[in-house]
């Protein structure tokens, strides 16, 4: 299902230097040349992203803006104009635009506002009122935005994705969003934890099967394939299939059949397979647990889910959110976390991901009584082994409010560089942090 965008900008020039930014594949560009033909296209078409020119020939854009956020007030806006200044830029974000843009365009910054746009209408698409797992999408490292990139784009095919990572990373709600935003979201997306799966039931379970197949088969019953036609089924934990049923998965995928155990009869399927695992598969395949058709079959489009350790700048923003969302649904008075908290969440390694940093704050959201989150109310195995470093510090943290993240996360690197002599090993290891990612953070926050 492509991505349905609203371009309204009367001169030809200007609509095609942003309509030739935001064509890809997986985008529709629609045009209306004046608010008339703007409002007659928002009445009766969906749109996922607008983009207006605020100087209309027969009203204000901002109205048109006004318009479409009545309709779908999620909608991201893009509004572009011929004024120059703060003014015409505060009044576009004030009235909920998601980015305004001044002519001439500068490419980079239509990109930059196509992909912000972008990223905000599938958070929008997988978002519930009451559903916290929407944080585990979000983050601005760069790891976290090429998942969100890669997922909008893997939306809009058929194809296999596999989808790796530790446990706790989200995987399943990766899974799930490629489902809630392509073409077979009104159809069923059905999880199976191959794991969980007796290995006498695996076959059973998988493709169904017919009354009198075995000893307990009473009645005719359908599998998981069958349960899934039209929509997605997510293989949770693939590695742990038995050799045998491997090879049958393995017909179905290039057969686009079944057959119920028991049965002769093929019966044709359209599901969209994504598969995960938090194994090395490669490793499985050289070991003979795994077939090495059946790998390659699976890792046509491929998702690496980041381990939390390797993206501690989303820390911050996950678990204000997560605390949020636990204070809110449980009916809690508001909470925060103290300044010097925040520090501890960062420099932890979180050896079960973003499943443990969320229980963690849920707890908290449960335990601490006070409106702020202090380090000492942090769990022993987070605050303890981390009290005498930062306790130790000479920075008063008082300074990190008004700060931006990246400053905040640039005083903790340097810091901790100086607490072991500047070894980057060492200092990787203690902020739970590969060494490359560290080098990668020392040239954008050091320089150096």
């Amino acid at each position: 299902m492509k991505t349905q965008i609203l371009i309204v900008e009367p001169r030809d020039d200007q609509f095609e230097q942003i309509a030739n930014t935001f064509q890809t594949p997986q985008h529709h560009i629609h045009r209306a040349i004046d608010g008339q033909q703007a409002i007659s296209f928002i009445q009766n078409n969906t749109i996922d992203i607008a983009v207006i020119h605020r100087d209309l020939p027969d009203v204000d854009g901002l109205e048109i803006l006004k318009t479409l956020q009545k309709k779908e007030p999620s909608i991201p806006i893009i509004i572009s104009s011929s004024q120059k200044g703060i003014d015409p830029m505060t009044s576009s974000l004030r009235l909920g635009a998601i980015d305004h843009i001044s002519e001439p365009f500068d490419p980079k910054v239509l990109q930059i506002a196509l992909r912000r746009a972008t990223e905000s209408r599938m958070l929008a698409l997988t978002e519930d009122a009451g559903d916290i797992s929407k944080h585990l999408l979000q983050g601005a490292s760069p790891c976290m935005v090429e998942v969100r990139e890669q997922i909008q784009y893997f939306a809009s095919f058929k194809t296999t994705v596999l989808i790796t990572g530790e446990s706790g990373t989200g995987k399943e709600l990766a899974a799930k969003t490629l489902h809630d935003i392509g073409p077979r979201a009104a159809h069923p997306f059905i999880t199976v934890n191959c794991a969980a799966i007796p290995r006498e039931l695996t076959e059973s379970h998988l493709f169904g099967h017919i009354k009198g197949a075995f000893t307990s088969a009473t009645t005719t019953r359908q599998g998981v394939f069958e349960a899934a036609h039209r929509g997605t089924l997510f293989l949770d934990e693939i590695g742990d299939l038995g050799l045998d049923v491997q090879a049958k998965w393995l017909r179905v995928l290039e057969s686009q059949q079944i057959m119920r155990v028991g049965s002769t009869d093929p019966i044709d399927i359209d599901v969209r397979i994504i598969a995960a695992t938090n194994n090395d598969l490669k490793k499985a395949v050289a070991n003979g647990s795994f077939r090495e058709d059946l790998y390659y079959r699976l890792n046509i489009l491929r998702i690496d889910m980041p381990p939390l350790r390797l993206h501690p700048e989303d820390i911050p923003a996950m678990a204000t959110g997560f605390l949020t969302n636990f204070v809110s649904d449980n009916d809690l008075a508001p909470k925060e976390l103290a300044l010097d908290t925040i520090p501890y969440l960062m420099t932890y390694p979180w050896p079960g991901n973003v499943r443990e940093l969320k229980n963690t704050l849920e707890r908290l959201a449960v335990m601490v009584r006070s409106d702020t989150i202090l380090p000492t109310d942090l769990p022993s195995d987070i605050y303890a082994p981390q009290r005498e470093i930062l306790n130790a510090a000479d920075i008063d943290l008082s300074m990190f409010e008004g700060l931006p993240l990246h400053t905040i996360e640039r005083l903790i690197i340097d810091y901790t560089l100086n607490r072991v002599n500047g070894n980057r090993t060492h200092a990787a290891k203690r902020l739970g942090i590969s060494l490359r990612t560290l080098q990668r953070k020392l040239k954008e926050y050091c320089n150096c």
